[in-house]
């Protein structure tokens, strides 16, 4: 799915390929049992339902495929989707944790209600050893939004994201090791990897 998205949207070492993103959301979308589900939601994504595709990867989620809930996490990070417009109820009564200076509008209860609902996915997909879903852990930690905000945690989350091939969970780590952690060398390191990863087309 990531690899899609890049071919997709082009940038960060990747030339647009509506081809190529094509052939890896095909592939994504027809694995495992999940296949007909994802599928479904894959088609209206392309046909720009997102709220429809939310949906679908919703359900998907709930059946516990690790796809469904990435995909699901990822309309509602963008944007493209809303929890309200496709009534999953996935969370309604659920309230989200905002630090002090997490920089989030806590007047707009629409996007609150999204970035819960995000991260609900995220801990779905986490469960199941889904890279970015680690580092959007981890991002909630260091903003203080989703989590008590706790540098030490985030660290740990963007380190598991790292080791599992994530260039921005190994950005992360750099950045983390750049200014928090003051050690200079092991952020030129890891950065120095993230530019490799990117320059491999390994992840998104």
């Amino acid at each position: 799915i990531e690899m899609g998205r890049r071919f997709a949207v082009g940038g960060k070492g990747t030339d647009r390929s509506p081809e190529d993103a094509t052939n890896y959301f095909m592939s994504a979308s027809r694995a495992g049992e999940s296949g007909s589900l994802l599928r479904k939601g894959f088609d209206l994504f392309m046909r720009e339902e997102y709220d429809a595709a939310l949906k679908v990867y919703a359900e998907a989620a709930e059946l516990g495929y690790e796809v469904g809930a990435n995909n699901a996490a990822y309309l509602l990070d963008v944007g493209a989707a809303s929890i309200d417009d496709v009534g999953t109820g996935d969370s309604e009564g659920t309230e989200i944790v905002l630090s002090d200076g997490a920089g989030y509008d806590k007047a707009n209860p629409d996007k609150l209600l999204n970035k819960a609902a995000s991260l609900r996915f995220h801990w779905m997909a986490a469960e199941e050893n889904n890279a970015e879903s680690f580092a959007a852990i981890g991002d909630s930690y260091y903003w203080g939004v989703g989590a008590s905000q706790n540098h030490d945690e985030a660290f740990w989350w963007y380190s598991k994201s790292a080791v599992a091939g994530s260039i921005k969970g190994t950005y992360y780590v750099a950045f983390m090791h750049e200014h928090h952690n003051r050690d200079l060398d092991r952020a030129i390191s890891q950065y120095s990897k993230a530019l490799r990863l990117v320059e491999s087309g390994d992840n998104g």
